[in-house]
C-alpha cells in the first residue's frame, strides 16, 4: 500500500525530471528561442535575490539577447527589470516582453510596462507547455502594427516611458472572464454583452462579415491550433474550410453537456478547443466603442484603451491615469497609462487600425506608459 511518503517522493522525482525536461529543451532550442521564452519557463523558479531571476539565466541568452545587461547588485530588483526590458525592446525592435504582464505584482514600485519576474506570472500558472506559453509563441502570427513594426521605448521620466502608436479605441463593456462559469455560460453571457441574438446578421466593422461570423472569429482568436508530434502550431482561420471544424466543436459541446448522443472528440474539435483555450485562457471578453470584440486581461474595465503600438504584434489595453512628467521643454501634466496587458481584437489584428480613417494611413504619436 502506498504511503503518505511514497506520494512525497514520487512528487519530488516527478518535479526533479521536469526540471531536467526544462533544461533539456533550453539545450535543444536556445539558439531558437528567444530569451524571453527562457525567463519565462524558469518564472516560478525561487531565488533569494530577485535580481537573480534575471542574472541568473543570462547565460542561457544567445544572439540578439547575449549580454542583455551587466550584472550590478547595487541596483534594485525594479532598476534591473526595467533596464532589461527597455534592452529587449532595443535589441528586437519588437514590444513581445508586454506579453508578459501577467501575474500578481510584488514589486510595488514597477513600472506598468515592466515584467515582475519575482511574481508567478500567467506562464507558470499554465505551466511549461500549457496556454500562456503557447500564446506568447504565436503572436508572430499576428502583425497588428502593420508597416509601423519598429518599437522604440524610452523612458521620458522616472517610472515613466514613451512608445509609439495609436489609442485607437476604448471599451464600452466587458463580458465574464473565462474560468467563472463553464464554457456554454460563458457563450451565453458574451454573446449578451454584445447583443448578438437580435443583431447577428448585420456587417461587423470594417469587415465584410456578419457579426455572427466575427462572434466565433473573436473566440478562435483568428486562429487554428494544431498539434505535431510534441508540438503545437496554428495558422489564420480559413471561413469556408474552418467554419464546419467550429460548428463540430460547437455540437460536441452541447451534446457533451446533456444528455443526447455523445459525440466523439476528435482532431477537427480539438484544433477549435485549442484555439479556444488560446484566446479566452486568463481573458475578459469586451466590445468596443466602434463595435470591435476582443479578449484582453481579466482586470479589464469599461473606458480603458485599446492601443496599437509600434512594434506590438498584438494590441494592448491601456488604463488611463494622471501622471506628472518633466519631458524636455516641457512642464506640464501629461497624459500616462498602465499597460494591462495584450489583447486580441478580431478586425485589428494585420495593421487595419491605421488605415480606417478613410482609407488613409493613420498618423503615430507618443503614447505615455507608466
Amino acid at each position: 500500500m502506498a504511503t503518505a511518503a511514497d506520494a512525497v517522493n514520487g512528487g519530488l522525482i516527478e518535479e526533479a525530471f521536469y526540471k531536467v525536461i526544462k533544461l533539456n529543451r533550453v539545450r535543444e532550442f536556445s539558439e531558437s528561442w528567444s530569451f524571453l521564452a527562457i525567463i519565462s519557463m524558469f518564472r516560478s523558479r525561487a531565488a533569494t535575490d530577485p535580481r537573480d531571476k534575471l542574472y541568473g539565466i543570462l547565460g542561457l541568452a544567445t544572439g540578439p539577447f547575449a549580454a542583455l545587461v551587466e550584472p550590478d547588485y547595487t541596483r534594485s530588483a525594479e532598476d534591473v527589470f526595467t533596464d532589461a526590458t527597455i534592452a529587449l525592446v532595443r535589441r528586437t525592435g519588437k514590444l513581445d516582453v508586454f506579453g508578459h504582464l501577467g501575474g500578481e505584482r510584488n514589486l510595488t514600485g514597477l513600472p506598468s510596462f515592466v515584467p515582475d519576474w519575482t511574481s508567478v506570472g500567467k506562464e507558470a500558472l499554465h505551466g511549461f507547455v500549457g496556454t500562456h506559453f503557447f500564446q506568447t509563441d504565436a503572436v508572430d502570427v499576428y502583425n497588428a502594427c502593420g508597416a509601423n513594426g519598429e518599437a522604440e521605448l524610452k523612458l521620458v521620466a522616472l517610472g515613466v516611458a514613451a512608445v509609439k502608436g495609436i489609442e485607437f479605441d476604448v471599451v464600452v463593456a466587458t463580458g465574464a472572464a473565462a474560468g467563472d462559469g463553464n464554457m456554454i455560460s460563458l457563450l451565453e453571457n458574451w454573446r449578451s454583452v454584445i447583443g448578438l441574438s437580435s443583431d447577428a446578421d448585420s456587417t461587423y466593422c470594417n469587415t465584410k462579415s456578419t457579426r455572427e461570423d466575427a462572434f466565433w472569429h473573436t473566440l478562435c482568436g483568428g486562429l487554428l491550433v494544431y498539434a505535431h508530434g510534441r508540438d503545437q502550431f496554428s495558422r489564420p482561420l480559413e471561413h469556408d474550410r474552418d467554419l464546419a471544424k467550429f460548428k463540430k466543436w460547437h455540437a460536441w459541446l452541447m451534446a457533451n453537456s446533456s444528455s443526447a448522443e455523445q459525440i466523439s472528440f476528435d482532431l477537427d474539435i480539438s484544433s477549435i478547443s485549442g484555439a479556444i483555450s488560446c484566446t479566452t485562457d486568463g481573458r475578459r471578453f469586451f466590445t468596443t466603442a466602434k463595435g470591435f470584440f476582443g479578449f484582453g486581461p481579466q482586470s479589464t474595465t469599461k473606458g480603458d484603451t485599446v492601443a496599437v503600438l509600434c512594434g506590438g504584434h498584438l494590441p494592448y489595453v491601456l488604463q488611463r491615469e494622471r501622471q506628472d512628467t518633466s519631458l524636455p521643454g516641457q512642464h506640464h501634466s501629461e497624459i500616462a497609462s498602465r499597460v494591462l496587458g495584450d489583447c486580441y481584437v478580431n478586425g485589428i489584428m494585420y495593421g487595419e487600425a491605421f488605415k480606417l480613417a478613410g482609407g488613409t494611413q493613420v498618423s503615430v504619436g507618443d503614447v505615455l506608459l507608466k
